[in-house]
């Protein structure tokens, strides 16, 4: 029966020393949780050597189990104190930086007179094997041996009080877990304290010592989430770099951002100087400001500076310095980096896109002024030659027709004939030009009105009813679902009349003329079409016939063409924001003209303002910290 609880404490205990190395994940940085592994794990060593000897058989045998049960819990009473000491982080007495090193001094030399000419005799005067007592031997010990059993004892008294004064002051499952802590070892002082009176082996309660191990381990937790290692693990996982130096600035210890972001490593950095990260000069005028303030206790805002990366690369860092202080005394500083290398790259790029944006607006608005100045110097031309060539015609075009009128020679009426219809063609180009020159003036804004498009198709074949009739044309107009459109009703009128009159300037007299009008709604567009059978156009001509004073063939005889009209038209749609354009499957095979205009009379030209408003927008966004 003890011989099977000696070997089940072994592996109960040696699984749970492996469950927390495992917990562990391989960061050896969590000290706690390593001491706590070694506690168990030499609690299980232990338990083995006591089961070892209790299954000897002669005095030879008992002298391994003996070296392997004294070593071990030398280890785990050293392990035991040093895991109560970190748990609660609240003793001072860790403060002490050899206090590890003096924990771990009684087992480094028992260890060394155990295994000096076997077994010290200073340590073990004899060894016996006695099948009649309950351990099967009997040991005496020397003067070292006896002050060898008392000092484990005192480290896992200690032990056990530190983990019942943990759980007594706190609440919840950290006082659970505490707790549970102290009845293991509670269990395990009772168990040496009953085998060292011969009333049973040390490791019969150990079984029960590990399963309250396990509980406050598994399930509570107790190892990983401790508010030492809950410190640990902020550190270790927080994205923003932190470095924690001394009061002149040495580095102590780093978290695993620092490492990412810079590329070194804590040997690399550890008892450097902070400032020798800094690209800037060590002696920094703000840098030393800044740090005189946190000194004294004020708080400032972060401040920005470059940081040198490994192999000579460099960050833009935002740092934070915030002061540790014990009684009053600043005793280190803690660095918190963030790195706004992209950030800072980013606002640079916005900043120079303004500047770009700002030198743009003002060539704009220049070159704005130029071309008005241009158009008010055309418009000025324009009208003074108007005025100087419609003047003069005046008289010939009601004097010549008197004129004819009086002559009898038929060779001179004739000539008197060509010359009148090249002033009415002069005339007409005049009127022509002018109309052009008043719709190419985009800052004139169009009259708009809501417009039936039926109704404006009417009017407009009423006004063409004498032209369709003297030259024979049929006319045709689908329904166009009463479709409402905005518009300026006026150039409405100028637009479809230059689209029906050339259908029917440019149809042949051989043909029989015909001229479709229709309209539809398309998307939040309202599209009128004028088809005719006429001469057609080619693919070149299709993109050519909006050109000023462009001829596709020749108009019928008797009708002549000035090649302004359907530039008119183009200049009337882009005054409405619109669309137009020629159809044709080639020539000889009819045209068709489109015309799209939005059924809103929302204004989409060009503001020179909106530019303002992007500047006031790339301001906003620069000045974000």
């Amino acid at each position: 029966m003890f011989e099977i609880a000696g070997l089940a404490g072994f592996i109960i205990l040696s699984l749970l020393g492996v469950y927390v190395i495992y917990k562990n994940n391989g960061d050896y940085g969590q000290s706690l949780n390593i001491i706590v592994s070694l506690w168990l794990l030499s609690t299980s060593v232990w338990s083995l050597g006591q089961f070892l000897m209790i299954v000897a058989r002669n005095s030879e045998e008992l002298l391994i189990p003996i070296q392997i049960s004294f070593i071990s819990i030398f280890l785990m009473s050293s392990t035991t104190l040093h895991a109560a000491l970190n748990y609660p982080s609240k003793s001072k007495i860790m403060n002490f930086k050899w206090m590890p090193f003096l924990l771990y001094v009684p087992f480094a030399f028992f260890s060394f007179i155990l295994f000096t000419n076997n077994v010290h005799f200073l340590f073990l005067k004899t060894v016996a094997y006695n099948p009649n007592t309950i351990l099967h031997h009997s040991i005496t010990y020397g003067f070292v041996g006896n002050i060898g059993k008392i000092v484990p004892y005192l480290f896992i008294f200690i032990s056990f009080g530190l983990f019942l004064h943990s759980g007594i002051r706190n609440k919840g499952r950290v006082r659970t877990g505490s707790l549970l802590l102290s009845t293991g070892l509670f269990f395990g002082i009772l168990s040496s304290v009953l085998s060292e009176f011969q009333i049973m082996p040390a490791t019969t309660l150990f079984p029960l010592s590990g399963l309250f191990f396990a509980i406050a381990i598994i399930k509570y937790q107790m190892v990983f989430i401790t508010p030492a290692t809950a410190a640990n693990n902020i550190l270790r996982t927080m994205n923003d770099g932190l470095i924690i130096t001394d009061v002149n600035n040495n580095i102590i210890k780093i978290n695993n951002a620092i490492t990412s972001m810079l590329g070194f490593s804590d040997k690399d950095l550890f008892n450097k100087n902070i400032k020798d990260l800094f690209r800037n000069d060590n002696d920094s005028p703000l840098f030393s400001k800044m740090l005189q303030n946190v000194y004294n206790g004020k708080l400032i805002n972060s401040y920005t500076e470059e940081l040198s990366k490994k192999n000579n690369g460099r960050i833009c860092g935002s740092i934070n310095i915030s002061s540790i202080r014990e009684n009053d005394a600043v005793v280190g500083y803690v660095y918190n980096i963030r790195d706004v290398t992209k950030e800072k790259r980013s606002k640079q790029r916005l900043k120079e896109s303004k500047q770009a944006l700002e030198s743009t607006n003002k060539a704009l608005q220049k070159r704005t002024e130029e071309v008005e100045s241009l158009l008010n110097q055309k418009d000025e031309l324009i009208h003074l030659m108007a005025h100087d060539l419609k003047n003069p015609l005046s008289t010939p075009m009601s004097v010549l027709p008197l004129v004819e009128k009086k002559i009898t020679d038929e060779k001179l009426k004739r000539m008197l004939r060509v010359s009148i219809k090249n002033i009415h063609t002069i005339h007409r180009i005049i009127n022509e030009t002018l109309k052009l020159s008043k719709y190419e003036d985009f800052s004139d804004v169009t009259k708009q009105k809501k417009i039936h498009v039926s109704e404006l198709i009417k009017k407009v074949l009423d006004a063409n009813q004498s032209l369709i009739e003297n030259n024979q044309f049929n006319v045709e107009m689908t329904d166009s679902d009463d479709l409402v459109f905005c518009a300026d009703e006026f150039q409405m009128e100028e637009l479809l009349n230059n689209l029906i009159s050339n259908a029917i300037k440019y149809t042949p007299k051989n043909v029989s003329g015909m001229i479709k009008i229709g309209a539809k709604k398309d998307d939040e567009n309202v599209v009128i079409s004028v088809s005719d059978n006429g001469q057609g156009l080619s693919e070149q001509e299709k993109i050519k016939v909006f050109e000023k004073f462009y001829k596709s063939g020749s108009p019928r005889k008797g009708m002549d063409s000035t090649g302004l009209g359907l530039g008119i038209c183009k200049n009337i749609v882009t005054r409405h924001d619109g669309e137009i354009w020629a159809e044709s499957e080639g020539k000889g095979k009819g045209s068709t003209f489109y015309i799209s205009i939005p059924l809103n009379d929302e204004s989409k030209k060009i503001d020179i303002k909106n530019f303002n408003m992007v500047e006031q927008k790339v301001d906003e966004l620069i000045s974000i910290k």
